[in-house]
C-alpha cells in the first residue's frame, strides 16, 4: 500500500496532469491520494473528540471553581452575621471583631481564587494548544479562540 501524499506532491501531480495528460501518472496515485484524505479525516475526527472533552472538561472546571467562590462569599456572609451578633446583642467585641476580620480575609481569598481558576484555565488550555497535534494545527488554533473567549466571559479582555 502506498504511502500518505504531501500537498506539494498532490499539486505537482496535478500540475503534471493538467500539462501533460496523455503521460501522466496521476491515476496511480489515487488510492494514495485516498488514503491521505482517511488519514487526515481520522485525525480531524480525533482532535474534534478531544476538543469536545476538553470543552466539556473547562466548563465543568469553571462551574465548580463559580460555585465554590459562590460558597465561600455565603461563609464570608454568616460570618458578617455573627460579628454584628456578638457586636450588638451578646456585646462581645473581640469576637465580633475576629469574626468580621475572617470575614474579610474569605472574601479577599474566594475573589483571588476566582482569579487563579480563571488563569490557570486559560493558560492550561494555552499551553495545550501549543502541543503538536497528530498531522495539522486547525485544534491549536481552536483552543487559542477558546481560551480567549473565556478571557471575555470573566471580564479579562
Amino acid at each position: 500500500m502506498p504511502g500518505l501524499i504531501g500537498v506539494g506532491e498532490f499539486i505537482e501531480e496535478t500540475r503534471e496532469d493538467y500539462n501533460s495528460p496523455t503521460t501522466s501518472t496521476f491515476v496511480s496515485r489515487i488510492p494514495q491520494c485516498r488514503q491521505t484524505i482517511s488519514a487526515l479525516e481520522e485525525t480531524l475526527d480525533f482532535d474534534r473528540d478531544g476538543l469536545t472533552k476538553l470543552k466539556k472538561a473547562i466548563k465543568a472546571i469553571h462551574n465548580s471553581g463559580n460555585a465554590h467562590v459562590d460558597n465561600e462569599m455565603y461563609l464570608s456572609r454568616a460570618l458578617e452575621r455573627l460579628g454584628g451578633n456578638a457586636l450588638s446583642k451578646d456585646s462581645e467585641p473581640d469576637i465580633g471583631a475576629a469574626f468580621f476580620k475572617f470575614a474579610v480575609v474569605t472574601k479577599e481569598l474566594s475573589a483571588l481564587m476566582k482569579t487563579l481558576a480563571i488563569i490557570t484555565t486559560v493558560v492550561g488550555i494555552v499551553s495545550k494548544a501549543r502541543r503538536p497535534t497528530l498531522g495539522h494545527g486547525g485544534g491549536a488554533m481552536l483552543l487559542n479562540l477558546l481560551a480567549i473567549r473565556l478571557l471575555r466571559m470573566s471580564n479579562f479582555l
